[in-house]
């Protein structure tokens, strides 16, 4: 009885043992299943991918180009810090100062010659557009100040504050620190027909119209 009991469970060890080694092959040829499946949608899908790319038409290839470049333009700027923004909220440090100003071709001659610069980008835009106004209209378009820095703002909010009030003067002036001249980003612009003043009258020239 005690043989026949042993007997059993040695069969029973061995059925045991058997289904184990019959579930792990199952279970192993299962994962190696499921990684050839997984390996064979991965290659249709850049197969498709690759189809797709050649499907294209050479205009939305090249729009697609251009919005690249277009993008990393933009990374460009900003990390130049071309990107930056000042106002009565955002003011700048009284030391900030571009370590890129270069100079500008066409401004007013009786203005002084320590706010003739702009960042070089914006130095290059401007000329472009003073040239077109010439050669398209015959308008001749020039900076009065563009670059201001701290201590320059300084002085002219504080020469308005002197004639017309603080109240008034801020209204057209800004506080130093937040005036966007100081970025070498901005400049004001004038013509002969009004004497190279800055006035609301601009507006109303051929010139401004032309703006």
């Amino acid at each position: 009885m005690q043989k026949n009991m042993i007997g059993k469970k040695a069969f029973n060890s061995r059925k045991l043992t058997s289904f184990v080694l019959m579930l792990t092959m199952a279970c192993s040829l299962t994962l190696v299943g499921c990684g050839e499946e997984e390996t064979e949608i991965i290659v249709d899908s850049e197969t498709q991918m690759e189809e797709q790319e050649k499907e294209k038409t050479p205009e939305e290839l090249a729009a697609e180009q251009a919005e690249a470049e277009r993008l990393a333009t933009l990374q460009a700027d900003k990390e130049k810090g071309l990107f930056v923004l000042v106002n009565k909220q955002n003011a700048v440090d009284r030391s900030y100062k571009p370590s890129d100003l270069a100079d500008i071709k066409y401004f007013a001659a009786d203005r002084t010659p320590a706010a003739r610069y702009m960042r070089a980008e914006a130095a290059e835009a401007f000329h472009e557009l003073a040239e077109a106004a010439m050669n398209e209209a015959g308008h001749k378009i020039v900076i009065t100040t563009a670059y201001r820095s701290y201590d320059f703002q300084s002085t002219l909010y504080n020469n308005y504050v002197a004639n017309y009030g603080q109240a008034e003067a801020d209204t057209f002036s800004a506080k130093p620190g937040t005036s966007e001249h100081q970025t070498g980003l901005a400049t004001d612009v004038s013509s002969p027909s009004v004497n190279y003043q800055l006035t609301s009258d601009y507006i109303s020239t051929p010139e401004g119209a032309w703006l």
